[in-house]
C-alpha cells in the first residue's frame, strides 16, 4: 500500500494538521479505514483542505500523484477548482452530502466520474468518492483541450 507509506513518511508539522503523533484518534481512525479501502476515497482536511487519499485515488491524480498528497486541495485540482471550491464550501456548511458529475474531455476520449462529498463534523474532513467512471471515444478532434463541467449539485 503505496499511500501507507507515504502517510508515515510526510512531514505533517509543515500543514495545518500537526505532526502525525498529536491527532487526534478519530483522524487516525478515519485515515486508517480510508487507506484500507480498495475503493478510491480522498479526504481533506481544515480550512487549507490538506489531501489524504488511498491507493484507489491514484488513477485519479495520474500525473499529480504522488504530490498531490498532503497539499493543499487548490494546488492539486486549479482547473476544476472554480466548481470544487463552492461545492466543499456548501457540503462544510450545510453538513449535508452533494453529489455531482465530472466531465473531462482529452483529445479524442471523455471520462465521466460520479462522485459525492460528505462530511465528516467531528474531525473536520470532507470525503469526495468517485462512485463510477465512463469512457467513450468522441467522434472528432476538437476536443483538445481538458474541459470539466459539473452536473447536479443537489443533495442525494
Amino acid at each position: 500500500m503505496e499511500n501507507v507509506q507515504l502517510l508515515a513518511e510526510f512531514d505533517w508539522s509543515q500543514t495545518e494538521l500537526g505532526a502525525i503523533e498529536d491527532w487526534p484518534v478519530e483522524r487516525r481512525a478515519v485515515v486508517q479505514t480510508a487507506l484500507g479501502s480498495l475503493f478510491p476515497i480522498w479526504l481533506a482536511w481544515g480550512d487549507d483542505l490538506v489531501q489524504i487519499y488511498n491507493d484507489g485515488y491514484n488513477r485519479i491524480y495520474g500525473d499529480k500523484h504522488p504530490g498531490a498528497f498532503g497539499a493543499k486541495a487548490v494546488e492539486s485540482w486549479p482547473e476544476i477548482w472554480e466548481f470544487l471550491k463552492p461545492a466543499l464550501d456548501r457540503v462544510k456548511a450545510e453538513k449535508q452530502a452533494i453529489c455531482f458529475t465530472i466531465i473531462s474531455c482529452h483529445c479524442k476520449s471523455r471520462t465521466a466520474w460520479k462522485s459525492a462529498i460528505s462530511p465528516f463534523a467531528t474531525v473536520r474532513s470532507l470525503q469526495p468518492t468517485a462512485t463510477s467512471r465512463v469512457s467513450c471515444l468522441l467522434p472528432s478532434r476538437r476536443h483538445k483541450r481538458r474541459s470539466i463541467c459539473a452536473g447536479d449539485l443537489s443533495p442525494p
